[in-house]
This record gives C-alpha cells, structure tokens and sequence, in this order.
C-alpha cells in the first residue's frame, strides 16, 4: 500500500512550520512535499538589516533541506490547483512545467507586493518583501548618499538624501493563487473554518496570509495577516493534517495575545511583551531576543553580526548585484531571480541579431 503524500505550498511562516510539524507528527510514515520558488526560508522581520547592512543576506535564510531533513523539496512557483483532480501545476525556476499529485493539500502561498494608489508610487517606488529587494535598496541607500556628498547644490543634495516609504500592514494582499480556486473569498483571502480546511474539500487545508481564519477570540471576526498568527496556524495545520492520516486528534486553531515588539532601528524598539509596555534600549534588547528565539536557525550567525555592528564601523559599499528592473513593486513573486534583461547585458562586438525582448522586459 503506498504512503499518503501532503502537498505543502509555500515555505513563508505558515508553510515552513506544517511541513517541519507534520514530519514530526507523522513520525515520516507519510511523503510530505514542499513546494516553494526557493530553497529557503526567509525571516522577514530581519530583512530591514539586510536593507541596511546590519546583517548579511544569508542570516534571514534558513536552508530548507538542511533543516527539513524528512520532507522532500519541490523548485517551483504554484500557478494552479485541480480540486477535482487533486493536483498542484508548477513552473520550476528553468521554466519547466511540472505537476504535484496530493492526497492532502496546505496552502500556505502567503502574501504579495500591492500597488496602492498613491500618485508617483507605480512609477518610482520599487517593493521590499525579498532578498534581491532588499540588496537592491541597501545598493540604492549607498549610491544616493555618495553622490550626495558631491552634489552641485544644497536643493540636489536634499533630494538625494530624502527616502519615501508608502505603505506599511495595507502595502500587501493575498497571493492571487487562491482566487484561482474557486471557492468563497474573504477580500481576497480563501475561506476556511475553525479547522483551517477548505469547506467542500475537506482534504485541503490553507492558513497564513491566504487564508480567512475565523478568530475564535472575536466572533465574525478574521485573524490578522501577521506573521505570528502565521506561525502558530502551522502548527494548528500541521496537527489536523496529521489527525486525518489517523495520528492524533485535531483541534482548532485558538490564539493568545502575547503582546508585540516593533524594531525601531540601531537600540531603538517599543515592544509590549505579555502586556508589559516597553520602550527605547530595553524594548530593542526584547525585540532582538524575541527575533532570535523565533529564528529556526542561523541564531549564532545573527547574534554574531548584531554584535560585530554594535563595535566596528558598518561597510558602505555598492555591490551592484541587483539591478532595479528584477525587483519591480507588483509582483506575484518576489523572491526568485528573473532572466537578464536585454539592456543590462554588456555591449560587446557581435554579428547576431539582438535578443529578442521577453514579456517581463516590455512591460519595464
């Protein structure tokens, strides 16, 4: 008899903590599949270090396969769902087309970049929800700076060092996989019950960013797009996932309210963690505590890299490793590198034609 296989897509908060709970539970006597554009989980909530140089890009990722020893990773962005037939279609990063059978179903696809509309936003600001983003803006920062410092006037050096951010909880919206489904929405986000399982299709789970989790602490109400309930709906997930293979019993997906903490910058922080409120250098010393603790690895490295910044001087250079046409603000996708555009391919002496332009290089 072959084993039951679960289809995890999405390796964010939500789907990182199914697949490494359900392992757990299940004791491997299932095949759990991870699908997901990269081979990394990336902690969000540090990416502004990156941005500023604090921590290197490989500190915010933790190596699926490396920390995910029992579940077999699948390269591929989801652009499809059969619920009828029960299968995932995917594009692996080569373009390939692929297709994923299940017996059980997690979407936990997330969240992306949302153009709001606020004039000039479409046209200049670029998103900030991954690594190349988040190398582009630290390149971007350091460029702007420099050539500040030998601008012709006061008014060119003002520009310069002047930076816009437009957005904040309101900047992102549901993966637009979900809508694909065909089952009710809430703004966006894919219904499901206290269970987290899609209503009608009992063999397919969603949490995260995707998914309207009632709140069982507010009646009517939905959880909120946060990372936090994310997390903890992993776990919830991965438990009736487990309970319908016959290990366990389910349970609903209840939470409490342990407080929250908001980087500031450098020591800077307000935090109020289990109601206490906290502010300044304390709150900061909570927050990056909190951050390390939540961290599934590379805690070391990160510890590391925050104390190395606190006593010598920070880096500033341009590393030039992205450019500003792969990191655009609406995308369904921010996280894998796309193909070299044809204008950022160096000159050189040829007798054949020119490429031609691919799709993404004609709406830039």
């Amino acid at each position: 008899m072959s084993r039951t296989r679960t289809v995890v897509v999405g390796a964010g908060f939500a789907g990182y903590r199914t697949a490494r709970t359900l392992s757990r539970l299940t004791r491997h006597a299932a095949d759990i599949i991870l699908l997901n554009p990269t081979d990394y989980f990336l902690y969000l909530p540090l990416l502004p270090h990156v941005a500023t140089g604090v921590l290197e890009p490989r500190r915010v990722t933790v190596s699926l396969s490396g920390t995910l020893p029992h579940v077999r990773l699948a390269l591929g962005e989801a652009d499809g769902v059969d619920l009828e037939r029960r299968t995932v279609a995917y594009t692996d990063p080569e373009g390939a087309r692929g297709e994923l059978p299940y017996d059980r179903l997690v979407l936990t696809v997330g969240s992306v970049n949302k153009l709001l509309p606020v004039p000039g936003v479409a046209e200049h600001a670029h998103g900030f929800r991954g690594i190349p983003e988040a190398l582009y803006l630290r390149d971007h920062i350091t460029r702007q700076t420099e050539l500040a410092a030998t601008a012709p006037d006061a008014a060119t050096c003002r520009a310069r060092c002047t930076f816009v951010v437009v957005g904040a909880c309101v900047g992102v919206r549901p993966d637009p996989l979900v809508a694909g489904l065909g089952r009710p929405l809430e703004r966006g986000r894919l219904r499901v019950d206290t269970h987290l399982r899609v209503p009608g299709h009992p063999e397919v789970f969603a949490c995260g960013d995707a998914a309207a989790v009632p709140d069982l602490t507010r009646p009517g109400a939905y959880t909120p797009m946060t990372a936090q309930h994310a997390w903890r709906q992993g776990a919830t997930a991965a438990r009736d996932v487990a309970a319908s293979l016959g290990s366990g019993t389910r349970r609903p997906y209840r939470h409490r309210d342990l407080g929250f903490t908001v980087d500031l910058g450098g020591a800077q922080a307000a935090a109020n963690p289990l109601g206490v409120p906290l502010s300044g250098p304390l709150a900061g010393a909570v927050t990056r505590g909190y951050h390390l603790a939540a961290m599934p690895g590379n805690r070391v490295r990160v510890a590391a890299d925050w104390l190395l910044d606190a006593v010598l001087p920070r880096q500033a250079v341009q590393l030039g490793l992205v450019r500003s046409w792969p990191v655009p603000l609406e995308s369904a996708s921010p996280e894998p590198a796309r193909l070299p555009h044809p204008d950022d391919r160096p000159a050189r002496a040829t007798t054949h034609p020119p490429p031609e332009e691919t799709p993404d290089a004609r709406q830039q």
